[in-house]
């Protein structure tokens, strides 16, 4: 009976903690989507509903037509980057999409996942054993249709 109670205590001191946690993340994302606190759980749900959506859709985008996918959540949006414009009819067309149109927007890209992916590798096999970088961050930035490097602060 006492570990019973341990447990019970246990459990009550997690979930208080963790909706305490959430609490206090409420002004950083406030602050990043530029919205008021009291805003903040309604673009959370957004922004769930977006990742879902996103889920989704991206079986359907080949890596030769398509630049990759992101999200702008006060835009209630999944934008997908098209190479090839001619892909776009026949993506709205298929049923398993029929309810999520209204969230997407396909925007007009330069560069397909493929080639973001084959240059992301270059830069790789290049930079990383010629150089030995520290603190630097290479990756894919969707919303640019760009490979990025950055560095890190230290």
């Amino acid at each position: 009976m006492k570990n019973f109670y341990f447990l019970i205590n246990l459990l009550l001191i997690i979930f208080t903690t963790q909706k305490h946690f959430i609490i206090y993340a409420e002004g950083p994302l406030a602050s990043l989507w530029g919205i008021n606190d009291a805003e903040v759980q309604r673009y959370i749900i957004i922004e769930k509903n977006l990742v879902l959506i996103d889920k989704i859709v991206k079986p359907f985008l080949n890596d030769s037509s398509f630049g990759g996918t992101w999200i702008d959540v006060k835009l209630n949006k999944v934008f997908i980057n098209t190479v090839n414009q001619s892909q776009v009819p026949i993506i709205k067309s298929l049923p398993e999409l029929k309810n999520y149109l209204n969230f997407l927007e396909f925007q007009p890209a330069n560069n397909s996942l493929e080639y973001l992916k084959f240059s992301f590798n270059q830069i790789i096999s290049i930079l990383v054993p010629q150089r030995k970088p520290h603190n630097v961050f290479i990756g894919i930035k969707p919303k640019d249709n760009n490979v990025v490097i950055s560095l890190g602060l230290d």
